[in-house]
């Protein structure tokens, strides 16, 4: 698999930083074009999906590239030329895993090419594997300042299939709760021999499984959460969806998954919100909720990594996660129960993750409480984390939060916090804090605020939290200043209320 995984970037690699020289009287024209991609690897069982990506190109730069003008240290080009119409190329790049070399020509012909590119991948012990690749391009029209900075990264082919009946009017977009109703269509593609197959969009419905389904008998697998929200200006905004991709993919390498492309996960994200684009909640608080997840198909029962998985996408219009909605939640400690220990797989998005809070979870609901604060697993007195948010405490107007140690989950809004807090020049402490420390500078006035913070919730505030018998009060059990500003900054820039400085969003 890793060798299949290699030799497929090795097409991206090729084509990521060629140029050619300039030549005046080729047979081609400037402007924006969309060049597909057929590829073919000899001993590669099943299809590698056709790539499709729009770029603007001209007789100087007549090569598709991408990237800062695809510059890439690792590679060289050893030959470079243009013959009449034809632009022809060979280029080395010496990778970790091995050297790629790439040998490519284009031939124009006014408004479209047609071309082939030979890539050569040799790992250390000398075992090569050969890709072909054939291109094809269409002059789309001319470049304008917006096509000259669009995004180059590839536009997969998905085969859609709609529904035949939309279940939208059956929901009730005023009263909406959190991940109760979905969407029409879902998004997936399979894994199996060594490499991705054709990504689908299809109708929502059930799938067809076996008793012995490796998932149901062992938990390989792994999810996400992000959101949708439709702005003031009418467009859809992703809230840094690049995040959560290097987040899944973290997750998968310590699952034994195959991770996923940028194209796979982004393209099949945002052609399943085209297509259900009207299920998203035009109302302030509301959003489509987004649950990226992979499992393990193996029909087998043995302790083993699973050799064929399924990626899918669905997506629910939600409201509040909390049923307190901004106000402050409860908090209790468990002295009984921990949730992950380092080495574990505390930092990983998996659902034995969460299986293992559920049920310190309803005893801490029975008790009157919204979730339970954990504490480390060594020495149960570290705080770590909530169930579904990471956890921050403002002391004397410095922010503090438990380190990433790889017991807690690397929240995407906890990272946004920090930053914004760093941009306002708020001090931010990543340190390891006891839940004694936090029960004494509450009692003493100097703990001022505690909220958490997650992708359901943005910001939770925290008014009351309660460890053995003793129980403290947190700003008079009122959400804090900071709470508000940050929960207003972060959701005014998904709602495209205020400028995004830190280029967070995505709109589609």
């Amino acid at each position: 698999m890793k060798a299949a995984v290699f030799a497929v970037a090795a097409i991206a690699l090729a084509l990521v930083w060629c140029g050619a020289a300039q030549a005046a009287d080729m047979n081609m024209k400037d402007g924006l074009w969309e060049i597909t991609t057929k590829t073919e690897m000899k001993g590669m069982p099943g299809n590698i999906p056709p790539t499709v990506m729009k770029q603007c190109l001209t007789k100087k730069d007549s090569v598709p590239q991408q990237g800062d003008k695809g510059k890439n240290p690792n590679c060289k080009m050893t030959e470079n030329k243009i013959s009449g119409n034809t632009v022809s190329w060979t280029s080395v790049c010496k990778e970790k895993d091995g050297t790629i070399e790439s040998k490519g020509q284009m031939t124009y012909k006014g408004d479209t090419f047609d071309g082939t590119m030979v890539t050569t991948m040799k790992d250390r012990g000398g075992k090569a594997q050969v890709i072909t690749s054939k291109m094809s391009g269409k002059r789309l029209g001319p470049a304008t300042r917006n096509n000259q900075q669009e995004n180059t990264r590839t536009i997969l082919k998905i085969k859609t299939r709609l529904t035949k009946k939309s279940k939208i009017k059956e929901v009730d977009f005023d009263n909406l709760e959190f991940g109760v109703d979905f969407s029409d269509h879902m998004y997936y593609v399979d894994f199996a021999d060594g490499a991705w197959k054709e990504p689908r969009i299809e109708p929502y419905g059930p799938m067809k499984m076996y008793p012995a389904l490796s998932t149901l008998h062992y938990g390989q697998a792994v999810f996400e959460g992000l959101k949708a929200f439709l702005g003031v200006d009418g467009k859809v905004r992703l809230f840094r969806p690049d995040k959560n991709h290097e987040r899944y993919n973290m997750s998968c390498e310590r699952m034994c998954i195959p991770t996923l492309s940028w194209e796979l996960w982004f393209e099949g994200m945002k052609k399943l919100i085209e297509v259900d684009r009207e299920w998203i909640p035009g109302k302030r608080g509301c959003s489509l909720y987004i649950r990226p997840f992979i499992f393990a198909t193996d029909n087998f029962l043995g302790v083993r990594v699973s050799y064929t998985y399924r990626f899918m996408i669905i997506t629910s219009p939600v409201g509040a996660y909390y049923k307190e909605g901004l106000n402050p939640v409860k908090l209790i400690t468990s002295g009984e129960f921990v949730r992950a220990v380092r080495g574990g797989l505390g930092a990983v998005k998996t659902p034995a993750n969460y299986a293992a809070s559920l049920y310190p979870g309803e005893v801490a609901k029975k008790k009157g409480f919204t979730q339970v604060l954990w504490l480390d697993g060594i020495e149960n007195r570290y705080i770590e984390e909530v169930g579904t948010m990471n956890i921050m405490f403002v002391i004397d107007g410095t922010i503090v939060t438990p380190p990433l140690e790889g017991s807690i989950l690397p929240g995407v809004t906890r990272n946004s916090v920090i930053s914004l807090a760093k941009h306002w020049g708020v001090p931010v402490e990543e340190r390891k804090i006891t839940i004694d420390e936090v029960m004494a500078e509450a009692k003493s006035g100097r703990l001022q605020e505690v909220f958490g913070t997650g992708t359901a919730a943005v910001i939770s505030p925290v008014g009351w939290i309660q460890h053995n018998d003793d129980m403290v009060t947190i700003h008079s059990g009122e959400i804090g200043p900071m709470s508000q500003k940050l929960y207003d900054e972060i959701t005014a820039m998904q709602y495209g209320e205020k400028p995004d400085p830190f280029g967070w969003c995505i709109t589609l």
